[in-house]
């Protein structure tokens, strides 16, 4: 039976481990979004990941593919080590879902009401996720993501609609 772990990877080449993973037949994720910033004056599309240094993975706990997973360059461990930790299913919901979001590269549609902030739409409206806080303005929202008995803060694109 196949189930979510959690890598912990060199920050910034969580990409590059997804494609090595991938090259060996193991289906991974980076939930990511790409954001409008301004860089010398002109505004352009980068790359964020929403939870840096890790990258999901989604598989048998054999022994062969824990030591060939090991193998690839820039990951150090499995989250739990020697005995990995399985990602409960509802905390990685919402990992899937931040990857979808961030695949659609739209913003989020939200609504305020009464001064609160709720995401009203897209792949993130069925987790209900807390949101800590939001910009207005700049378009922006913090939310909370579980992971692993882990609170892990999450800065994502919304709109008001």
């Amino acid at each position: 039976m196949n189930n979510w772990f959690a890598l912990h990877v060199e920050t910034g080449r969580e990409l590059t481990v997804v494609r090595a993973l991938r090259r060996i037949d193991i289906r991974a994720i980076v939930p990511m979004e790409l954001r409008r910033e301004r860089c010398n004056g002109q505004m352009r599309k980068r790359a964020h990941v929403y939870v840096p240094g890790y990258v999901f993975v989604h598989l048998d706990a054999s022994p062969e593919t824990y030591y060939q997973i090991l193998g690839v360059p820039c990951v150090f461990r499995f989250l739990g080590g020697g005995t990995p930790d399985r990602i409960p299913d509802g905390q990685m919901q919402l990992m899937l879902a931040l990857a979808e979001h961030g695949e659609t590269g739209r913003p989020a549609p939200a609504r305020l009401h009464d001064g609160l902030t709720t995401i009203t739409g897209g792949p993130l409206a069925r987790m209900n996720p807390k949101i800590i806080s939001a910009n207005l303005r700049n378009g922006r929202a913090v939310i909370e993501v579980k992971v692993l008995q882990k609170i892990c803060r999450a800065s994502i694109q919304i709109q008001l609609s």
